[in-house]
């Protein structure tokens, strides 16, 4: 088997209407008609960036990293839509550490929890996607996360930790009346694993990991993460094809 090396949640949901929670924002939609909407796919491209490959192996390489692109694209001939996102990172976040040993170390900081090395900074190499990826106005919808200094979320859905911010994209699925999410990308164990779990908490989609389409930092992470993450409902596929297959 090959690894991708809130407060959002539904209150009320019956076949006359469903109130969600989005960070502090609460929404109504029609339960009985949601329920009955067709299948709507999107994928998500989680951080698909150089500052995560080997391209970049003073930032925060992922191992596999640039075997993605083609899978992706691929994945993406059978979505309907196609969202990006960009960590992006000031050189002086609350987060940098220069200590390699320090990596993962927490900072006791709620809105950057975790130390890591510098990354996704706008202007250098590691902040450009994968070569072979679209470009960010060829997606969908995009999101950069992380620009303000003391800010470093994992997830997509809010623009920190705590998701009391959130970046628009529950409601942009919402709106294009996505019913199913495919997330992609990179990390599997932070970034995509927190995504998966933002979308799964809003009750509202049907949400897909396929373990071919990310890789991950720490194996010794991965096991506990989809444990979690199909604790909270989440489907995973190993691959393209037994996806298409089984879905």
């Amino acid at each position: 088997m090959r690894y991708f090396t809130s407060n959002t949640t539904i209150l009320r949901n019956d076949m006359k209407k469903t109130t969600a929670k989005i960070g502090q924002a609460q929404i109504n939609l029609e339960g009985e008609a949601w329920q009955r909407l067709p299948l709507k796919t999107a994928q998500v491209d989680v951080d698909a960036m150089k500052t995560f490959s080997e391209l970049c192996p003073n930032e925060l390489p992922v191992p596999g990293a640039l075997e993605l692109p083609d899978l992706l694209n691929k994945l993406a001939m059978h979505t309907d839509k196609r969202i990006g996102t960009k960590c992006a990172h000031q050189d002086e976040a609350d987060f940098v550490t220069d200590d390699p040993a320090e990596i993962g170390a927490d900072t006791g900081l709620p809105l950057s929890p975790h130390k890591w090395t510098r990354h996704g900074r706008p202007g250098t190499m590691g902040f450009e996607m994968l070569d072979g990826l679209p470009s960010p106005i060829d997606y969908d919808h995009f999101i950069w996360k992380g620009i303000e200094s003391e800010l470093h979320p994992y997830g997509v859905c809010y623009h920190d930790p705590l998701r009391t911010l959130s970046t628009g994209l529950i409601e942009w699925l919402i709106v294009n009346q996505v019913t199913r999410v495919i997330i992609t990308g990179l990390a599997f164990d932070y970034c995509v694993a927190t995504s998966a779990e933002e979308l799964a908490d809003t009750g509202l989609f049907d949400v897909i990991i396929i373990r071919d389409c990310t890789r991950g930092i720490n194996p010794t992470n991965f096991e506990s993460c989809e444990k979690t993450l199909i604790a909270k409902n989440v489907r995973f596929f190993d691959t393209i094809e037994d996806y298409l297959l089984n879905a």
